[in-house]
């Protein structure tokens, strides 16, 4: 009993962060603050981080010191939108003079109120950080070899999210596999609820992939199993991606290819083979799967019209050119404070045109850095600068000592922080039409991406030094 209490002390972290990753799984798929899933992944997050932060050190927040930093002063921006100022300091607020003179009016005496012009909204915009800051504050103190268990892990699970998808369509669209009542029923949502955020999450395998198959290896049938591995499972996400009717998946797909073939380099083995080949070559049970993949999905395509859908043009990117002139001429109205997190479906209102109300509300600006920038104004958009110069720093600086290579295998802390650059340019392009880090999974992917490059660079100079 005493070693078992002995193991779980040293290894309670990494069993939290599991534990957290096991939840989002099972209900982190979806964007809406009302999805009923969020009442058991949020205390778990929050239990999570208690769990990390009793065994944080000064050590583990020194490495990762501006991803604390930048994470830790977006919870205290949002908590800020939520303290309440005097009346004569909110009216003199950009965007508050139509809510002001509408409450004189009708006579109403004006109260003490928040930056947030949705109070209910910028509570649950701050609760989100729980997931985020849980990632981070166990992934922080994982060591080097735990890390790199991620890798399969997140590959497993990307591939399991893909079956799961094309179970999805060949069932019922009504079928219990779509946990979210809000969904894109007939589309492989997978653990998601939208498609687009599904196909963005596959699409994080391609480069995933190539670095598992590039991992040093003990020998060489390992090495083969991995490359199957990874050949099969890039046969399997493609096809799903292009059922999906994801334009977003579809460019960060390419991004995934492109980054694939610059991340793979043939590890070093330890163990030469110890046996001869199969006589029926992987290359040809490749094909063969592929072949039937690709069967099945376009057989599948035509019940569900997706294929045929993805090439017209029409209503939906009209649609997104309307909200995104609607969302910058309030954020323009908002700056430099903004309008308070969480509040950008009121706020749209205010500024939405006659001609294009319908029976559907603008959710989100589908456009995650104009949004930001309007709910939040200069200091979120500093905020975000400065990521963006700490991500483009260590990334290029990783990119240009990987070019130096000429071919050579790669470390495992390499592989790693390429794998992250892979996915974090990915969730950049796909946030630029799309929210997808707005979801609870894919926000605590990018946490993990971003622990990973850090640590890459961190591992390179103490290579280094020693």
């Amino acid at each position: 009993m005493k070693n078992v209490l002995s193991k779980w002390g040293k290894n309670r972290v990494a069993v939290a962060f599991y534990a957290l990753l096991a939840v989002l799984v099972v209900g982190g798929g979806a964007s809406r603050a009302d999805v009923q899933s969020l009442l058991v992944v949020r205390p778990i997050a929050a239990i999570v981080l208690a769990i990390g932060l009793y065994s944080l050190t000064w050590d583990h927040v020194k490495r990762h010191l501006w991803l604390f930093g930048v994470l830790i002063s977006f919870a205290i921006l949002m908590a800020l939108h939520l303290v309440p100022l005097p009346p004569s300091v909110w009216t003199a607020l950009p965007g508050r003079s139509i809510l002001s003179e509408a409450e004189t009016l009708v006579g109403i005496e004006q109260p003490w109120r928040p930056i947030s012009m949705v109070p209910w909204r910028g509570w649950n915009s701050l609760f989100s950080m729980l997931i985020p800051l849980a990632t981070l504050v166990v992934a922080s103190q994982l060591d080097g070899r735990q890390l790199q268990r991620m890798l399969p892990v997140l590959l497993a699970l990307m591939i399991g999210a893909a079956i799961l998808g094309l179970l999805q369509i060949i069932g019922s669209n009504n079928g219990p596999l779509y946990y979210y009542d809000l969904t894109n029923r007939g589309a492989p949502v997978g653990i998601f609820a939208n498609r687009n955020h599904a196909a963005v999450f596959l699409a994080l395998l391609i480069p995933a992939a190539a670095a598992f198959a590039a991992m040093p290896a003990k020998s060489v049938e390992q090495l083969r199993k991995r490359q199957f591995t990874a050949l099969l499972a890039a046969a399997i996400i493609v096809p799903v991606i292009l059922v999906a009717r994801s334009r977003a998946g579809l460019i960060v797909a390419a991004l995934g290819m492109l980054s694939a073939v610059f991340i793979y380099r043939r590890p070093n083995v330890e163990v030469k083979a110890r046996r001869r080949r199969n006589k029926v070559s992987p290359t040809v049970i490749m094909a063969g799967v592929i072949l039937g993949v690709l069967g099945l999905v376009f057989f599948l395509a035509e019940r569900a019209t997706t294929l045929a859908k993805f090439t017209e043009a029409g209503g939906i990117d009209e649609t997104r050119s309307t909200i995104w002139a609607v969302s910058f001429e309030a954020m323009q109205n908002q700056i430099p404070i903004g309008s308070g997190f969480g509040s950008f479906v009121e706020v749209y209102q205010m500024f939405e045109p006659v001609d294009a109300l319908n029976r559907y509300y603008a959710n989100h600006a589908h456009n995650d850095y104009l949004e930001l920038v309007l709910v939040s104004g200069l200091p979120g958009l500093a905020l975000l600068l400065v990521a963006v110069y700490c991500l483009a720093k260590r990334g290029l600086k990783l990119i240009l000592t990987s070019l130096k290579d000429r071919g050579a295998a790669r470390s495992p802390h390499r592989l790693l922080g390429l794998v992250s650059v892979a996915w974090l340019a990915q969730l950049a392009i796909a946030s630029a039409v799309d929210y997808p880090l707005r979801t609870p999974m894919l926000a605590a992917i990018a946490v993990l991406a971003c622990v990973w490059l850090t640590r890459a660079d961190h591992d390179r100079e103490r290579t280094k030094q020693g």
